[in-house]
């Protein structure tokens, strides 16, 4: 009951309480109901979506295009808007898989060519230590 009538004698200080409150369920609603659309969206065409990867693609794409870039509002709440960034968001990530298994294949062949080699030299070692007679 003291903090209570303690609030009500400082005024100021409970609207800057609910002021920040308010933001936070602002901000909560907000952020629920876009991330509700893009996991229905990734949903219905199978695919995962990494947020933070997500976020940053949505960043780079600003730049390239030079657009301006809202830190607080960095996805908007509309459904062709998301859909569009999603499909970027994809294509780069097919890229980067595209790109890492090339590598990873090259690597594998680089190492499967060593071995090859590295076989040959000790069959010919074994060979020239055992003439026959």
């Amino acid at each position: 009951m003291e903090s209570l009538s303690w609030f009500e004698n400082n005024l100021a200080f409970s609207f800057f309480v609910g002021f920040f409150f308010g933001i936070i369920i602002i901000d909560t609603v907000y952020s629920t109901n876009l991330i509700v659309k893009v996991r229905k969206f990734a949903r219905e065409n199978g695919l995962i979506v990494k947020y933070e990867e997500f976020k940053s693609s949505i960043l780079e794409q600003a730049m390239k295009n030079k657009e301006k870039y809202s830190f607080v509002f960095a996805i908007t709440n509309n459904v062709k808007s998301i859909e569009g960034h999603i499909n970027r968001y994809m294509k780069e990530q097919i890229e980067k898989t595209h790109k890492i298994k090339a590598t990873i294949n090259l690597m594998l062949r680089d190492k499967v060519k060593f071995e090859k080699v590295k076989l040959n030299k000790k069959g010919e070692n074994d060979e020239s230590s055992n003439p026959k007679s």
